[in-house]
Formats: structure tokens, sequence, C-alpha cells
């Protein structure tokens, strides 16, 4: 069974086999993170700390599907002994292994939303960054906008990408 009484979810995403993957924070302590897989019943399949994949402090935000049915997780990550906090990536297959991860600093240190692109690289939005990944999250470019905090970005059908903003 599934104990989140103490936890905080975030973003969830459903899966090719009509379960979900969500992604929550602890309450007492936001940057004790997990990744968790339910099935189409609610059952657990698995479930990832953030300490599995790393052993920085990271608190997760968002998660998107990915056309290779993995998924991008997206968040903050805070350096244990200190150091600046930056946006990071985590990248995971269907079943939550870790494909890579990738932290950038400067600009947004959040990750808040991320959209897959037709080329197979990513667009996210953190509190005032846009950031373009290729797709092994190998920053492409990032920009600083006015106007935020982001809380999402979304491709219409059409085709242009917007920026929500709120």
């Amino acid at each position: 069974t599934l104990d989140l009484a103490n936890e905080q979810i975030y973003a969830l995403s459903p899966t090719a086999d009509m379960g979900v993957v969500l992604v929550s924070n602890a309450q007492l302590s936001p940057y004790h993170s997990s990744i968790v897989k339910l099935d189409a019943n609610g059952n657990v399949e698995w479930r990832k700390t953030a300490s599995q994949v790393t052993a920085q402090g990271v608190a997760f935000f968002c998660i998107t599907p990915t056309n290779d049915f993995g998924f991008l997780i997206g968040g903050t990550l805070h350096p244990q002994g200190g150091g600046s906090s930056g946006a990071y990536y985590l990248k995971i297959d269907a079943n939550g292994n870790q494909l890579w991860s990738k932290l950038y600093r400067g600009g947004s240190n959040d990750v808040r939303r991320i959209l897959q692109l037709d080329d197979g690289g990513f667009l996210s939005v953190g509190s005032s960054t846009a950031v373009r990944l290729d797709k092994v999250g190998s920053l492409l470019w990032s920009m600083w906008i006015d106007g935020g905090p982001f809380s999402d970005v979304i491709k219409t059908a059409n085709g242009h990408i917007l920026l929500v903003a709120g």
C-alpha cells in the first residue's frame, strides 16, 4: 500500500499501462522526494527516493512523459554541505531506472513544467527562466524572461509554444 500521509504530491503523469507515476516531497523536509509508479488499480509497482538517484537534497515539482515511454522529472537540487542550488532534471525509464540527470545553475533554480518537443528535446520553465535541452539533457540555451513566475509551457494545435505565467 502507498502511505503518503507525510508527503505532498506535486505532479503526476499517466502511463501506457493505465497506471500513473507521481512525484512527491515530504511535508516536513521538502528535499526528501519520491517517485512512485502505481498500476491501474492503485497498487505500488515501484518507488524511488531522491536519495537513490542523488546524494543531494532534491525537491521534485513536475513530471512529463517522454516519447520513449520514460519520464523527465524536474525540480530543484540543494547541495548538501552548502553550495548553490540549481534547476535539476532527472530522466528515468518506464521502470524508474535513472538514464541521466543534469544540474544547471543560473537563472531560475527550479523546474516547474517540462514539454517534450518534436525533435525529442525539451523546453522547461521555472520561476523566471525558459530552458531548452536536447534529448539527452544537454543545455542548448537558457533565457531569463520578465513576467514570471511561469506555471506552464504548452504547445498549441498549430505548433506554437506558449509560456503561461501566474
